[in-house]
């Protein structure tokens, strides 16, 4: 029984250093970046920038491992389609983890509306505002909410503005679908 204990006890030893050894990745020169979304989930394939210039991208647990970097101030810009664009100046200092937070439109419109419900309107519209930047063609569920938040904001002119443009939108649409009809392709 004392055989198998002290086995079992130099197995785990053995295991234990060869899993801390150390590789390329964990060097002390390092460091580390952890994305994450607002609800705190890890974002994969986000394109990371150093100083303009891509660098690589997150793994499928929003990791990303920084190598020496020459400067010890840098621009770190994260970008990933459907997300807000994130930049920050970052200092260079190894074995620290950076944590990002990146919002996808979803998440986004999620929040505005949540901050729309409790009477936050300016909160509201800034969260809307930056939804409505990600995606270059506005979903118009976002551009209603926009229209909604200026009117409780008293900005009864550009509550009207932004409804006259989803109705351009939808007239458009409508010509759109005519004329496909039109073309046979419907």
């Amino acid at each position: 029984m004392k055989k198998n204990i002290f086995f079992i006890f130099i197995l785990i030893e053995l295991i234990g250093l060869y899993s801390c050894s150390s590789t390329n990745k964990y060097k002390s020169e390092n460091m580390f970046c952890m994305v994450y979304d607002y609800d705190n989930k890890p974002v994969q394939d986000v394109n990371i920038y150093v100083n303009i210039k891509l660098v690589g991208k997150t793994d499928n647990q929003g990791r990303f491992v920084f190598t020496k970097i020459s400067q010890e101030k840098f621009n770190l810009e994260l970008q990933k389609d459907n997300y807000e664009v994130v930049n920050e100046l970052i200092t260079f200092s190894p074995m620290n983890i950076v944590y990002v937070k990146m919002g996808s439109t979803e998440q986004l419109y999620r929040l505005s509306t949540e901050f729309l419900d409790q009477r936050n309107y300016e909160k509201s519209l800034s969260l809307c505002n930056k939804a409505l930047s990600i995606s270059p063609f506005p979903k118009q569920d976002l551009l209603y909410l926009k229209a909604i938040i200026l009117n409780r904001l008293n900005q009864k002119t550009e509550s009207n503005e932004v409804l006259h443009l989803i109705k351009m939108n939808l007239e458009t649409e409508l010509y759109i679908k005519n004329l496909e009809e039109k073309n046979g392709q419907i």
